[in-house]
């Protein structure tokens, strides 16, 4: 039993890394946007498990071993999706350490170079990217403020995205959901989501964001009526 349980650590910890990026794909095919509960977490869920898998490197025959090898590209991808609309150095600390254990189990796993190399050369295609966010995380370029405000039947909630992206400009974007439709799962929620406004970066610190009623958003005193 305990040998079983280690052969099957690395197809979860594939399983795990991969959730994420899965996920985010369906969100875009059903365009119902997905949230995770908590993107540190989820990182270090996959960190553990990928550790777990570097102790138990010399057991894995088969799947396990074929699984083991695919943890490094399948992190690479995951580090790159936390990184998409989230600014979190804990969150890049944890990626960074993710795909370096990632690579050390690569490394060690016994499999044919003809195998081996082939698959680490596709893998640089997302490790790159993962690499270059995780850089623009410790030292970004500009800032997002979000501002929620719920609706006065509770049927709505409206969410207020800044983004000041410095000399480049930056966005207003305004987002609301039917609380009604939220739905929670282990890993995070789906919200059927839509965008009623974007336009041109507005100081937060001036701008004013509220409810007139239950159909209608006023953004400094503009209406903006729920489609």
């Amino acid at each position: 039993m305990r040998r079983l349980i280690r052969k099957f650590i690395p197809i979860l910890a594939l399983v795990t890394v991969l959730a994420y990026p899965v996920l985010l794909i369906i969100s875009q095919i059903i365009r119902w946007p997905y949230t995770l509960h908590s993107a540190l977490l989820y990182a270090l869920i996959c960190l553990a498990l990928v550790t777990a898998s570097l102790f138990f490197s010399k057991d894995q025959t088969g799947v396990g071993r074929a699984a083991a090898l695919l943890v490094f590209p399948g992190s690479c991808i995951c580090g790159f999706c936390l990184h998409i609309g989230l600014e979190s150095a804990w969150v890049s600390h944890c990626v960074l350490a993710l795909v370096a254990v990632s690579i050390v189990l690569f490394v060690k796993t016994k499999m044919t170079w003809k195998i081996k190399l082939p698959l680490g050369a596709l893998s640089l295609l997302p490790l790159v990217p993962t690499l270059l966010m995780c850089l623009f995380a410790f030292f970004p370029i500009g800032k997002t403020t979000e501002l929620s405000c719920l609706s006065p039947d509770g049927a709505y909630m409206a969410t207020l995205s800044v983004a000041d992206e410095g000399a480049l400009g930056g966005s207003t974007v305004i987002r609301i959901y039917p609380t009604a439709t939220v739905k929670r799962g282990i890993l995070g929620e789906w919200k059927q989501e839509q965008e009623i406004y974007r336009g041109p970066w507005m100081d937060e610190n001036t701008l004013s964001f509220s409810w007139v009623d239950e159909r209608t958003v006023l953004l400094n005193d503009k209406p903006i009526q729920i489609p």
